[in-house]
């Protein structure tokens, strides 16, 4: 039955039964326990006999090279002489320092150029038109020295100060007295206005002085060539104003309309800071008793003025200094 089992009756192709080698009998199969693994882990191991005919010896695999032929050609490795190499490579080196240096050479001279050579002066920039200059042998301030030509100011009574120009501007006059504002003291200066050595009429002065308002206004008729021009400083700025001689025949009331008109100009122009924004009309007002005309801007300190007293036209930037003008040009009595 046993071999029935293991055979299954089966036969070979030529007729001979297929058999099965039944287990050797002689070693009964045992049960495997942990006991019985671990025993065996402990037991001496015993070596194993192998026949010397079943050795085979190792294959080498490694490359085999001829004998005449070198494993290693120097020739081959280096296309051109080392030292060859290493010349040009320390030429190579040589060549990009050389071009870092020209780089940083020609940065230098760009930055000179933009922040030094290329700004301008204020001369250079036009920023004062057509203003000579001035040294510090042009401006000169003096106290008891008289000063030629034409002034509403005694001698002594106000610092005059001068300002030669070659040639007359809204941007000449304005840029020369803002560039020698430090050297104005403060209260009441004359300005000594010339222009290549000779005064300047007060058509002149004005037609430059405000041009929008003059560009269709003739005053040949109200006003004579001479005219003093001032300045008031104090702690809120520089204030100009002027003092002009009415004609003795001047037409009383095409001078009223010449006035109407002033009003209505741009009054800035009279200005050397932003006066601010003005009222939309002048107010009648008073100055030392003597009636005039004024429109205050929303800067401090500026307001535009103006009055007729004693055949003299006066105007000026500064309520202060329309009062000190009154006074120095003696054209009101003060009670002392």
């Amino acid at each position: 039955m046993a071999d029935e089992i293991i055979n299954n009756g089966a036969v070979n192709s030529d007729g001979t039964p297929n058999v099965v080698p039944a287990p050797n009998s002689a070693e009964e199969p045992t049960l495997r326990t942990m006991q019985s693994d671990t025993a065996n882990l402990n037991a001496p191991a015993e070596p194993i006999g192998m026949p010397l005919n079943q050795v085979k010896p190792e294959i080498n695999n490694a490359p085999i090279f001829d004998a005449d032929e070198p494993a290693f050609t120097p020739e081959t490795q280096f296309s051109e002489d080392p030292v060859d190499s290493i010349i040009s490579q320390k030429k190579s080196n040589l060549v990009k320092f050389m071009i870092i240096i020209l780089l940083v050479i020609i940065a230098g001279a760009g930055i000179w150029f933009f922040f030094f050579r290329g700004t301008p002066s204020p001369v250079e920039n036009n920023d004062m038109g057509d203003l000579t200059p001035i040294t510090d042998n042009d401006v000169i301030i003096e106290n008891n020295v008289p000063v030629s030509g034409f002034s509403h100011f005694p001698t002594g009574s106000v610092s005059r100060i001068n300002l030669p120009l070659t040639v007359i501007s809204l941007t000449t006059i304005k840029g020369g007295i803002i560039s020698q504002a430090e050297l104005f003291p403060a209260g009441l200066s004359e300005v000594n206005l010339t222009e290549n050595g000779s005064p300047v009429s007060f058509k002149m002065f004005l037609t430059e002085y405000a041009p929008t308002f003059l560009e269709s206004v003739v005053t040949d008729s109200f006003f004579e060539d001479e005219f003093t021009l001032f300045v008031y400083k104090n702690e809120l700025g520089i204030w100009p104003g002027f003092i002009a001689n009415l004609n003795t025949s001047y037409d009383t009331e095409l001078f009223l309309e010449w006035l109407r008109a002033f009003e209505l100009s741009n009054i800035n122009e009279y200005f050397l800071v932003n006066p601010g924004t003005f009222g939309t009309a002048f107010k009648d007002g008073q100055v030392l008793g003597i009636n005039d005309r004024y429109s205050p801007g929303t800067t401090a300190g500026a307001s535009l003025g103006y009055l007729v007293n004693d055949g003299k036209f006066l105007l000026s930037t500064s309520f202060d200094g329309m009062k000190e003008a009154l006074i120095s040009a003696k054209m009101i009595t003060i009670n002392e």
